[in-house]
């Protein structure tokens, strides 16, 4: 595909419509990402929407789930631009982040921090340990953050910070720090890889190397493009009951969460292709407005509900189908009775999953005009479980 002009393409609608060869390229890398990291779909739309806003991520997750390897495969992938990383601890001096004090500068009463390669140059940055930091670097990352300010010099410098990705293996438990942990806009909790097929390909694999480029002038191309996406009153509508909802069952978020919210929406509908804003896209918000992991189950289905219920339903028998392989585990073939009882438990699981599959078909058979984009994914995840059962039956039959 020529980079140097715009290209059509077919939509999942099935409409064809022309876009940029910086968006075409976008979706390309999206793929990509999504092939190299295994079940962190939803993290890399994420993370690329964030960047197409310019709003801020937060990863949780506990050690050795690839946060900070995604942030760098990311950044790496745009040739360009300028990727700042710095593991957080409350020794941390300002010096490590925002650079050194010029002593020069300070021969002439001066105080001026020399910058160059660190935090106030990059356009990415990833904070490792986020809220490990003490106050002052902690105070400063909220005017960067915000305001894109850098004070240095008696001076208000504007930054080129388009994302900060921060990481930590625990939520920040002092109310000093709500505000830094209320200018991640997006959040995501990360645990340990769960599909055994996945496993595999993780111990069998070579290390994830991005072979896709996007320059940071396309980047900056689709951040335009993307703020250009509709938002219908149908949708601001839909936005306007789910903040009621969600308040009536305690979650509350900020004024700045909710109109930021709206740009994240235009930027997840630009990457997934669409010009507008529609129901499907509401599903974000599950992960701009929990405070804990444990309230976004919750949320996910008020938001569903009000969006796009046939999401719900399909995300509720997807996680079914997924719990149920997880519990089918694995057999010792040389033990005649475990033998005979898995393959029963086999048997059992098979069948389950024809009845989800029979559901889903049902769910988009009655539901024609609908966006089904969800269903049909779940569709095809609860089908590729089965297979992978089908597949391990044989070769149980055949030792």
């Amino acid at each position: 595909m020529s980079r140097q002009q715009a290209e059509t393409i077919e939509l999942s609608e099935g409409n064809a419509t022309t876009i940029s060869a910086a968006r075409a390229q976008l979706e390309t890398l999206r793929s990509e990402l999504k092939q190299l990291f295994f079940e962190r779909d939803d993290v890399v739309d994420g993370l690329l929407s964030a960047l197409l806003c310019k709003q801020h991520v937060l990863i949780l997750g506990p050690p050795g789930t690839a946060k900070s390897l995604l942030a760098s495969i990311l950044s790496g992938a745009i040739d360009g631009a300028k990727f700042f990383y710095w593991l957080l601890t409350k020794f941390t001096t300002p010096e490590e982040v925002f650079g050194p004090i010029s002593l020069v500068a300070l021969q002439q009463d001066r105080v001026c921090r020399l910058t160059t390669g660190k935090m106030p140059e990059a356009h990415l940055f990833f904070a490792d340990e986020c809220f490990k930091a003490n106050s002052a670097i902690l105070n400063s990352f909220l005017t960067a953050t915000n305001e894109r300010l850098f004070h240095n010099d008696g001076k208000a410098v504007p930054i080129p910070l388009m994302t900060m990705i921060g990481a930590s293996n625990e939520l920040p438990e002092s109310e000093e720090l709500e505000a830094m942990f209320d200018r991640f806009l997006i959040r995501f909790w990360i645990p340990y890889l769960n599909d055994g097929g996945n496993v595999r390909k993780l111990l069998t694999s070579a290390d994830p190397v991005v072979k896709t480029k996007i320059t940071l002038a396309e980047i900056e191309q689709c951040q335009s493009e993307a703020m250009q996406v509709v938002v219908p009153d149908s949708v601001i509508d839909a936005l306007m009951i789910v903040k009621q909802r969600t308040e009536e069952q305690g979650y509350r978020s900020s004024d700045r969460r909710w109109k930021q919210a709206v740009k994240l929406l235009k930027a997840f509908a630009y990457l997934t292709g669409d010009n507008a804003v529609n129901e499907d896209h509401l599903e974000l918000l599950a992960d701009v407005l929990w405070r804990e992991p444990k309230d976004r189950p919750q949320l996910a289905t008020v938001i569903g509900t009000v969006g796009n219920p046939l999401n719900v339903r399909a995300t509720e028998i997807m996680d079914a189908a997924k719990e149920l392989a997880a519990k089918l585990g694995s057999v010792n073939a040389s033990d005649s009775a475990a033998k005979a009882e898995w393959l029963k438990q086999a048997s059992l699981l098979e069948t389950s999953l024809s009845q989800m599959e029979g559901e889903m078909q049902t769910l988009m058979a009655k539901n024609p005009n609908r966006n089904l984009r969800k269903v049909k994914l779940a569709l095809d995840h609860v089908t590729k479980i089965k297979k992978g059962v089908t597949k391990r039956v044989a070769e149980l039959y055949n030792l």
